[in-house]
């Protein structure tokens, strides 16, 4: 029986553990180092051109998303459905409204609509039921102009997940595959504009192939010069309806 992935993130200590992890963990803070950059990126070619702009985060956890990106918009949201990693969000962010919720379940955010909904490492991890779910419901809060940009960092196409499988590791299993993001954003009326990737060299949390100096000098190179995404790790998908 799969456990219901909305439980996962829920006891005690585990918001501290989570966020410290971005920064003790090698591999999870090289990837994070390139997600700001591709951020920027989006940032900085979709929404040059406006000046207030509306940001929800969902299943944003600790408020690593929410933090780096509210001072570039105006109204910035948060939503988790766990109070410890709230609890952790809560003393790093100030500006930004955090909501304890369910929006399977209670949709809190009633009418409202943002420019831009993110959503990092939550779709690969929850169960097919829960990510249509969700996804159906942030597509409703997405004004028409707007862009929902989601991750999929366990990539079931990428080198590593294809290096698990062959060595039979069980985590080879695990995640989505380019057709399953793709399928998944396609049945709510979105369309995939951009896809930016990270993370081609099989590392994970627990080891790295290389130094981390130069891991990272590679991998930013080849985020620039990706042409195949699928073989990464990590891919970024920009949707807009």
């Amino acid at each position: 029986m799969s456990i219901d992935y909305r439980f996962s993130h829920m006891c005690p200590g585990k918001g501290r553990s989570y966020h410290s992890s971005f920064q003790n963990s090698a591999h999870r803070s090289i990837i994070w180092a390139l997600e700001k950059q591709i951020l920027n990126d989006i940032m900085s070619y979709y929404f040059s051109n406006r000046h207030v702009i509306a940001h929800l985060d969902f299943a944003c956890g600790t408020g690593r998303i929410l933090e780096y990106l509210q001072n570039k918009v105006k109204i910035s949201v948060g939503v988790d459905i766990s109070s410890e990693m709230l609890g952790v969000a809560r003393n790093n962010l100030k500006a930004c409204r955090l909501i304890e919720a369910d929006l399977t379940k209670n949709d809190v955010l009633r009418n409202e609509q943002f420019d831009i909904i993110t959503a990092f490492r939550f779709f690969p991890n929850a169960q097919p039921d829960l990510r249509k779910e969700v996804i159906g419901c942030l597509v409703t809060h997405l004004k028409k102009d707007g862009l929902i940009i989601l991750n999929n960092h366990k990539n079931a196409s990428s080198i590593l997940y294809r290096v698990a499988r062959f060595l039979g590791d069980s985590r080879g299993e695990k995640g989505m595959s380019h057709a399953e993001v793709l399928a998944l954003v396609t049945s709510v009326g979105l369309k995939i504009i951009k896809i930016y990737s990270t993370g081609f060299f099989p590392s994970n949390d627990r080891y790295l192939l290389i130094p981390k100096s130069m891991l990272y000098f590679i991998e930013r190179s080849l985020m620039k010069r990706s042409a195949f995404p699928t073989l990464f790790q990590n891919n970024i998908y920009v949707c807009s309806l």
